[in-house]
């Protein structure tokens, strides 16, 4: 069975996220990148409809080196 699940917007997003991927939304909603976020992240699956680990795992290891050091002190 295959079931598929809309997330709409960015504080869904977050309160469907876990883990390692919760302080990088953190980092996002601190500096109001919200909808940069979002776009970079639907335009990554743009075309495919992606699991809910796959998100959780793309926002975790790779969404704040593509928005461009998210974390830099």
């Amino acid at each position: 069975m295959v079931m598929t699940v809309e997330r709409d917007g960015f504080y869904d997003l977050y309160n469907n996220s876990w883990s390692g991927a919760i302080p990088v939304l953190d980092e996002i909603e601190k500096q109001g990148r919200e909808n940069e976020a979002m776009d970079i992240i639907e335009n990554t699956f743009a075309g495919e409809i992606p699991t809910d680990t796959q998100v959780n795992d793309f926002i975790w290891f790779d969404l704040a080196d593509i928005m461009g050091g998210l974390f830099d002190l």
